[in-house]
């Protein structure tokens, strides 16, 4: 970024972008953490790819997200990518990361991130408002179109009916 001075004249608008990008999987995981517990629960994170509905995997904050989780001490975390083959190879991570599919990933999970904004991702969070209308979701993408970030599954579910 220190060249971006020499080649635009909003050079603070463009690395502030960038940090605002970059910072987002910490405040998703901080902001769940006021309403939700982590340590030693199950936490699915829907998507990996950069972009939606493809399998282009390269700068991709999932990986930093998934950090972030880690770091919490989750029991366990489960990834899940429909459009990216098991195990996922990612640069980063020391051994493959499994690629769950998205029903098993979902099975019994306390908290979900909705990390992209995948085709299927509102039918399959709409199923968890029904079964774990508990569970907490990070959803930035508005998956489930209730114009929360963050919710409680089951108020998919309630929406539905209301609506």
């Amino acid at each position: 970024f220190g060249m971006i001075n020499e080649w635009s004249a909003y050079p603070d608008m463009l690395l502030s972008a960038w940090k605002m990008n970059e910072f987002t999987p910490a405040m998703l995981v901080d902001q769940l953490m006021k309403r939700a517990t982590i340590h030693d629960h199950r936490v699915a994170v829907l998507g990996f790819s950069f972009k939606a509905d493809t399998d282009d995997i390269r700068d991709s904050l999932v990986p930093k997200l998934c950090r972030y989780i880690e770091r919490q001490l989750p029991m366990e975390i489960r990834i899940s990518d429909h459009n990216l083959a098991d195990p996922i190879h990612e640069p980063s991570a020391s051994t493959p990361l499994r690629n769950w599919p998205v029903n098993d990933a979902l099975e019994d999970v306390d908290c979900v991130f909705v990390a992209t904004n995948h085709t299927g991702y509102h039918e399959v969070l709409l199923e968890l408002g029904r079964t774990r209308p508990e569970a907490w979701v990070a959803d930035i993408w508005n998956v489930g179109g209730i114009d929360q970030i963050f919710y409680q599954a089951g108020d998919l579910v309630k929406a539905e009916v209301s609506s």
